[in-house]
């Protein structure tokens, strides 16, 4: 995952009579090298580490701004995305958060099915998984049963979801089990409120779902002053 050799090594357990176990990992370089779990890992980790070719330089994925609903968190959901996490974008409802989700984990799903957390099932979640080819998308993820989260905490059902909770409200929700909130809590996403962006970033909101819709309905664009209009407001319809 970083490119480099990480050696981890427990330096503190609860088992040896500590208050508490505590982990570190640092490149191997960065350890001494005389130390035997150094030369532990140099002998019988590595080698046993299929070769594998160089991989080629990624493309960019600096945000250009092609998209200003999901400009604010695109470059985060990407990163979180790329490295195969499950991406879950937190904020209200009027932020334009499920269309910034379906920019980065979906982009040439033009409607994408949606599944509700409250009422999801492992039996429809299975069901889902064998007759759709698009990632499992859960609103309300929050409010999914112990069971499946127990299923997507499994790893065999690639999953982004979206919630209202912060990320603190999730960590101290007793619904969540550990499990689960650990292999959601790398790829939580905060989106902005619209009422909370600039004015700059309001316009160009208005503007892009203005043209969306006009292409949609074959109408024109609004001129500049609606524009400016609806961007005054405080919700993002």
């Amino acid at each position: 995952f970083f490119g480099k050799p990480i050696l981890y090594k427990e330096i503190s357990c609860i088992a040896q009579g500590k208050d508490h176990c505590r982990v570190i990992g640092k490149p191997l370089e960065d350890w001494k090298p005389d130390d035997p779990a150094v030369i532990r890992f140099k002998e019988q980790i590595i080698p046993r580490e299929p070769a594998r070719p160089a991989a080629p330089p990624k493309a960019s994925r600096t945000v250009t701004g092609a998209n200003p609903i999901s400009a604010p968190i695109e470059e985060a959901l990407r990163l979180c995305f790329d490295a195969g996490q499950p991406c879950i974008v937190s904020g209200p409802d009027d932020s334009g958060r499920r269309r910034a989700l379906c920019a980065v984990v979906c982009p040439q799903t033009a409607e994408p099915e949606w599944l509700d957390g409250a009422t999801l099932t492992v039996g429809a979640l299975d069901e889902f998984r064998k007759t759709s080819k698009q990632p499992v998308l859960i609103d309300r993820i929050e409010q999914c049963s112990r069971a499946v989260q127990h299923r997507l905490s499994q790893g065999r059902a690639p999953f982004h979801g979206l919630t209202t909770a912060s990320p603190k409200q999730l960590r101290s929700d007793r619904r969540i089990e550990t499990a689960f909130f650990s292999v959601i809590a790398v790829g939580i996403v905060v989106m902005p409120a619209f009422q909370d962006r600039t004015e700059i970033e309001r316009r160009n909101v208005v503007g892009w779902l203005s043209q969306e819709v006009a292409t949609r309905f074959r109408t024109q664009v609004p001129d500049a002053e609606t524009i400016a209009t609806l961007a005054a407001t405080d919700r993002l319809i």
